[in-house]
């Protein structure tokens, strides 16, 4: 499995960089309400495995990409 190129913890206040802790395996991370996690990766067929667990309710998971041209983010189709 490739290394991701940026991994960030957003917590509504703040961004944390957990790029180097997310090394070459894997790295857990646990969600608060309205927190989310960024995953960047230059080479979009990488992709990125994600093992999910939530008490209650599922959380929403939206893949997205940055567009340079119009410097805006894209929903990425999920089917």
């Amino acid at each position: 499995m490739r290394r991701l190129d940026a991994v960030w913890h957003y917590s509504g206040t703040a961004f944390t960089d957990l790029t180097g802790p997310a090394g070459e395996g894997s790295a857990s991370q646990v969600l608060g309400t309205g927190e989310k996690l960024y995953l960047g990766s230059r080479d979009w067929l990488a992709g990125a495995r994600l093992v999910v667990s939530a008490a209650g309710a599922a959380p929403a998971i939206v893949a997205e990409t940055f567009d340079g041209v119009s410097n805006a983010w894209k929903t990425l189709p999920t089917q």
